[in-house]
């Protein structure tokens, strides 16, 4: 196996929200606008590809971002 880290783009949102769903009762529900808006307000936002497939991905804010997680 072979994996590579990159930055996340729109091209990848839908499987983005793919991985989210799987692991819902884990993270937090979110479809395509809640991503679009977290992906503005992210100031790490990369994808790990096993070759072409996401199959992994992190949000990461910086302290004081408007981010309305209670795990935040």
């Amino acid at each position: 196996m072979s994996f590579s880290i990159r930055p996340a783009s729109a091209a990848d949102h839908a499987r983005i929200l793919a991985l989210n769903l799987e692991s819902e009762e884990m993270l937090s529900p979110m479809d395509a606008s809640r991503l679009r808006e977290l992906d503005g307000m992210a100031a790490y936002h990369r994808v790990v590809c096993e070759g072409d497939e996401v199959v992994a991905f992190l949000l990461a804010f910086r302290e004081g971002v408007a981010y309305d997680s209670p795990n935040y």
